[in-house]
């Protein structure tokens, strides 16, 4: 099945009729199935939509997100306890031993950088793409070496220039914190649908953050965003500040775009189902290795581990 990503920007009214999204504004009325809606963004705050068919979307696994009056990711709403397993992984995920926590994160810091690796191979940056593989093959337990910090250091000089930091006020950090926003959520809500509580962490802990686990899970994924963007500067209009609409539907496209996750090319939204529920499996059975996350591609770094 394709899912589909649902963007309402003008003012209107949707509801719930016969298993359908009805969308209807002024003279213009269309339907869609709710079970082929994966995604629902929602950036006009004149929109007028029923309990009835939230409570539908919900039920569906349907992640809704809620934009505030700069037409930017606000809020998210998720279902709650909506997986038959949901008990079993809440005492699973509060079991997670140390040990296990500390392999885990190495996991998902190894596999960080390797992805940054293969966006410096994709612009031929050989350079780049060795030091970050040889970062990704040096990553000790727990990073307790910080590797992840010099990394993404280098790479974002190396990425875009010396000039840029995420910290700068920009067009395109406002771009790709867009595209962060919108897969956190999708990550939440994957994370959500098996039963975890996604304030409880792997590694981040800040005790204001009620998705710490999403924030954990969601690294590996950055840089997938960061190649889609980088490789489609065309599409974005860097003389305006803000960005576009249509910017907006191209970065939320994102998540049909292809990513290579264990053996074959599959779906950005799909590899983050398939990527959560093999959180399940590590640490059910206490093996870190159990834990897998998409790639750009099909690449293997020189003298790299088993990932």
């Amino acid at each position: 099945m394709t899912w589909k990503t649902v963007y309402i920007r003008t003012t209107s009214t949707i509801s719930c009729t016969n298993q359908q999204l009805l969308y209807k504004a002024e003279s213009k009325q269309l339907s869609i199935p709710i079970e082929d809606i994966s995604v629902l963004m929602l950036e006009s705050l004149s929109i007028n939509l029923t309990s009835y068919l939230m409570f539908k979307l919900l039920e569906n696994n349907v992640c809704i997100f809620i934009c505030n009056d700069k037409h930017l990711p606000h809020g998210i709403m998720l279902p709650f306890l909506n997986s038959a397993r949901a008990t079993e992984v809440a005492y699973l995920q509060q079991s997670i031993s140390e040990p296990l926590r500390k392999r885990l994160w190495q996991k998902i810091i190894e596999n960080k950088i390797v992805n940054q690796s293969h966006v410096f191979y994709l612009q031929g940056n050989k350079e780049g793409f060795n030091k970050l593989s040889y970062y990704a093959n040096h990553i000790k337990l727990d990073d307790s070496e910080n590797y992840e910090a010099v990394a993404a250091k280098f790479y974002w000089d190396k990425l875009f220039d010396s000039q840029f930091t995420r910290k700068s006020e920009n067009k395109l950090n406002a771009l790709l914190n867009y595209g962060y926003a919108i897969m956190r959520g999708v990550i939440a809500r994957d994370l959500v649908s098996l039963g975890f509580f996604p304030c409880f962490s792997i590694h981040h802990c800040n005790k204001l953050n009620q998705y710490n686990l999403a924030d954990d899970m969601i690294e590996p994924f950055r840089s997938l965003l960061d190649h889609y963007v980088f490789s489609n500067l065309s599409m974005f209009d860097f003389n305006e500040a803000d960005i576009l609409p249509t910017e907006k539907q191209f970065l939320i496209q994102f998540l049909d775009s292809n990513c290579y996750f264990k053996s074959e090319y599959i779906k950005v939204l799909n590899a983050s189902s398939l990527t959560m529920s093999s959180l399940v499996h590590a640490i059910k059975n206490n093996n870190y290795k159990l834990l897998h996350f998409p790639r750009i591609k099909h690449l293997e770094i020189k003298n790299g581990k088993d990932q």
